[in-house]
């Protein structure tokens, strides 16, 4: 099996833990210098998958991701697919044509 790197490791202590935490904290967990854990949480940050705190000392938590919605949202819409279905292509219509034009 191969060995985890540290950003994986991080971000493992993070979901598991779901606490705030400081690089310090993070870092002493996971003994590695508190220098490489704020560099790969920043990379985190970026990428929207932790979220930063700017108080002092700065703390760090794990973003639960949302769950996402479907590109045509009246897909989902009771009675899309039976006994409402030309209501709901009526109303999808004009919607679909009102935001497309903006």
């Amino acid at each position: 099996m191969a060995k985890e790197n540290n950003k994986d490791r991080i971000l493992k202590l993070l979901k598991d833990n779901m606490t705030r935490q400081t690089a310090e904290e993070i870092a002493t967990q996971l003994d590695i210098q508190r220098n490489t854990a704020s560099g790969i949480l920043n990379d985190l940050v970026r990428e929207g998958i932790v979220q930063k705190e700017k108080t002092r000392p700065v703390m760090f938590s794990y973003i639960e991701p949302e769950e996402e919605l479907p590109d045509d949202p009246f897909t989902t819409f009771i009675g899309a697919c039976r006994f409402y279905y030309l209501a709901t292509r009526k109303v999808h219509s004009p919607v679909r044509t009102r935001t497309q034009r903006d």
